[in-house]
């Protein structure tokens, strides 16, 4: 079995995202999106949806390079960690225009719950390279 990866998503206390570092798997491989929220007294809903994923070059088409679909979220109380189990979709579905080996963009949202504010959207990386 292919090696796990790991992207952190960590509400800091004031209740903003810490710009995560960029993704990065090979087809196959297990992912999981760490939650944290630091913030001492709101809960925050983080979520991803996973078929609104493009690539970097083209953010009009949506690919997704994971094999779950769907919109995945948590809602996170104070000082609580939570995770989104994925995986990056087999070497045998990549190198074709529809879905190229290149990086790809996902999009967090991030809702403080607690003050009812506007939900804000993170862009990071996710590169999926040739094996």
């Amino acid at each position: 079995m292919a090696a796990s990866r790991v992207v952190v998503l960590t509400i800091d206390k004031t209740g903003t995202l810490v710009p995560p570092d960029p993704g990065r798997a090979e087809p196959g491989q297990p992912v999981a999106f760490v939650m944290m929220n630091d913030h001492a007294s709101h809960d925050f809903r983080v979520e991803i949806n996973f078929d609104n994923v493009t690539t970097k070059q083209d953010k009009t088409t949506k690919r997704n390079p994971f094999t779950k679909s769907g919109s995945r979220f948590h809602k996170l109380n104070p000082g609580e960690i939570d995770f989104i189990d994925q995986q990056v979709r087999p070497k045998t579905d990549f190198g074709t225009a529809t879905l190229p080996f290149t990086t790809y963009k996902y999009t967090v949202q991030v809702t403080d719950v607690t003050a009812n504010t506007p939900t804000v959207d993170y862009d990071p990386d996710w590169d999926v390279p040739p094996p």
